[in-house]
């Protein structure tokens, strides 16, 4: 995770402000709360956190690293006390009133990059919701099972959270993390999200398909703009169902390629019908397997024309037709009929003696 071991007193850059992982995110420029402002406190190339398509992943959600598996890089040792995400203190500091049904949810959302560099606000498509988010330490996320793999073996994911008005301050919370998708078996890439809507009254009004974050209550970057006593939520309310979200690709269809061969012949016809044929062939270089479809050129036939003056006298060899013999006073026109006679005349011979 970016900033996993950032601690209240490790970073002076950013001065007296708490920017601990858990610390939430309030008024803040873009460069501070976009990924928490951790991109300087990148995790290690090789952790990388799996999602397995079509299955779920857990993680562990918890008020401070000493509760979590990982207490030994905290600063208060094993704090842990079973699913207790934040053992001692009361549910306010979980943003509840003591009642589950007081929960906002949380969402996974992913970005098809590799390089957290490269990654915007609106690259990233919420894939999974837990409306039980952050009751319990171990919180399950569910993975539509048509998600692709990773460019590179590699994705950019991030955890958000927005709690109840009614159980703390307006704030937000999001913390980036290298992610990857196991298992994969479909290569449709998620289509580009829409910013949500609040639907709570009319479901017809929920955006449809895949969704991007909710960015609330920050100096700059904002696509919500709900008033502070009504954060928006991964809720039902705003569209988002609990567990996978499996209408990402809702309305999207499959492109159909349609390949058209174009040869010399004239008798040729297209693959396809949707496409008519070019009237004539485009001057364009042709592939290995292109030239194996076009038929070969067949030797030409001599014309008769062109062996007509080796024919000519071929009792005494080639006279010019214009020139008269002693012999013969004939024109030269005559000559030459008499000489296309006598060569239809062979011809037919033989042609009967074949």
């Amino acid at each position: 995770m970016f900033g996993f071991n950032v601690t209240a007193s490790n970073s002076p850059q950013y001065g007296s402000r708490d920017n601990r992982p858990q610390a939430p995110l309030k008024g803040l420029p873009f460069n501070q709360w976009w990924m928490h402002g951790h991109l300087d406190k990148p995790p290690h190339p090789e952790d990388v956190f799996e999602f397995p398509a079509g299955g779920k992943a857990t993680m562990e959600l918890a008020c401070d690293k000493d509760a979590t598996s990982y207490y030994t890089s905290g600063p208060g040792g094993d704090q842990r006390n079973g699913n207790d995400p934040c053992p001692g203190p009361p549910s306010k500091l979980i943003h509840t009133n003591g009642v589950i049904n007081d929960l906002g949810g949380c969402g996974i959302a992913i970005a098809y990059k590799s390089d957290v560099n490269d990654v915007r606000p609106e690259d990233l498509v919420v894939f999974s919701v837990n409306h039980r988010c952050i009751w319990d330490r171990f919180t399950d996320f569910q993975v539509p099972a048509n998600m692709p793999a990773c460019p590179n073996g590699k994705c950019i994911c991030a955890w958000l959270w927005q709690h109840q008005g009614d159980a703390g301050g307006d704030e937000m919370y999001m913390n980036g993390f290298q992610c990857r998708i196991t298992g994969a078996t479909h290569n449709t890439p998620i289509p580009k999200g829409k910013v949500p809507v609040k639907c709570a009254d009319d479901k017809s009004k929920c955006v449809k398909g895949p969704k991007v974050p909710m960015y609330w209550d920050q100096a700059e970057g904002n696509n919500m703009f709900n008033d502070i006593r009504d954060p928006p939520m991964y809720l039902d309310s705003y569209g988002f169902p609990d567990g996978a979200q499996n209408d990402l690709w809702d309305g999207v269809t499959e492109a159909k390629v349609t390949t058209t061969v174009s040869t010399s012949a004239a008798a040729s016809t297209p693959t396809s019908t949707s496409v008519p044929a070019p009237a004539s062939t485009p001057n364009i270089p042709l592939f290995p397997r292109q030239r194996q479809l076009l038929r070969p050129r067949l030797p030409r036939k001599p014309r008769l024309l062109l062996q007509l003056p080796s024919l000519l006298r071929a009792d005494k060899g080639p006279r010019p037709p214009h020139l008269p013999t002693k012999k013969n006073k004939r024109s030269p026109r005559a000559e030459y009929g008499a000489a296309i006679k006598k060569h239809r005349r062979s011809r037919r011979g033989f042609e009967l003696a074949s």
